[in-house]
């Protein structure tokens, strides 16, 4: 938990999951992989996104692929410079 006057933000982490309050309001609800990666994500304006690596279950990751819940399509390459 991390506050200030007036302010709290709350960070709930169970498993695989993980709730982010700020005063107390819903902010970010988001989830996990079993590498802890993150998966996927919801605000509450109702967005979500959905998150894909290559490889999936090695490091380090070379591609994301992001989709938003719109179904857009967005692609992240890493390059590993040495």
């Amino acid at each position: 938990m991390a506050f200030s006057t007036n302010h709290v933000t709350q960070y709930r982490r169970q498993r695989n999951a993980i709730i982010i309050f700020d005063n107390g309001k819903e902010m970010f609800r988001g989830e996990f992989n079993d590498m802890d990666r993150m998966i996927a994500f919801a605000l509450p304006n109702g967005r979500s996104y959905k998150f894909d690596y290559k490889p999936a279950k090695e490091w380090p990751i070379h591609l994301a692929t992001v989709t938003d819940s719109d179904g857009h399509v967005t692609e992240y390459r890493f390059h590993d410079s040495g």
